[in-house]
């Protein structure tokens, strides 16, 4: 009991670090994320504001906070089985939220989330990910990729892996709980795009009508061209 608890006690200590701030202050320019942006320490803003590679960082340290949390804990007791695993995730996904570090004011556990299931339930947190990433393309919205990315993880762990449900309904759970600001957004159109979407950008804009009544007949500019040229 005492080598559990000192275990969640570790998982919680790192998993609390506050990559987003830590890699954006001294890798990224060097100001605090938190006064930027959406004032948020998870990837999404650290997209926003410092860019893909410092983002691209950021997504991966915190995914390893949850992959390496499970990944501990089977290490520390192999037959704790899928309820010792949930725990370990749950710690982790607590400490990115609500880490001490910073009063308890931290990201939005998505990609931590991710990465505790992609060790319990690999082939379905796959799943969420395609989801996820095709949602964003699409919408441009994180927090829209994000919500049905948790949504579709619960369905599925119930065709793949049932026994993992309650891991997934868990963290999808805690996803949908630190985005309710993000919903309301949604719900008001109020909410802000990440990237430009897909469909957006391959909408060509629309001609300027002045410059089509300058056009020629095949569509050159200038001077009309004369009789004898």
């Amino acid at each position: 009991m005492i080598g559990a608890l000192a275990t969640l006690g570790m998982i919680y200590a790192v998993a609390a670090i506050p990559f987003g701030l830590l890699v954006s202050t001294v890798w990224g320019r060097g100001e605090d994320v938190r006064e930027a942006g959406s004032g948020n320490i998870g990837t999404t803003n650290v997209f926003r504001t410092q860019g893909p590679t410092v983002a691209g960082v950021v997504l991966a340290l915190d995914a390893g906070k949850g992959l390496g949390a499970v990944l501990l804990a089977r290490a520390v007791w192999p037959d704790g089985g899928l309820a010792w695993d949930t725990t370990a995730a749950l710690v982790a996904f607590g400490a990115h939220c609500l880490p001490v570090y910073l009063a308890f004011r931290g990201g939005k556990g998505v990609a931590t989330g991710a990465g505790a299931m992609a060790a319990i339930a690999p082939l379905s947190a796959g799943i969420a990910v395609a989801v996820w990433a095709v949602i964003l393309a699409v919408t441009g919205r994180s927090s829209v990729a994000s919500l049905l990315a948790a949504a579709s993880l619960v369905g599925a762990v119930a065709f793949i892996q049932p026994e993992t449900a309650p891991a997934a309904i868990a963290l999808a759970a805690g996803v949908a709980l630190t985005h309710t600001g993000n919903l309301r957004r949604i719900v008001d159109g109020s909410e802000a795009a990440v990237i430009t979407p897909l469909r957006r950008a391959r909408t060509p804009a629309s001609p300027d009508p002045e410059a089509l009544l300058a056009q020629g007949p095949a569509g050159e500019t200038g001077p009309a061209p004369g009789p004898w040229r």
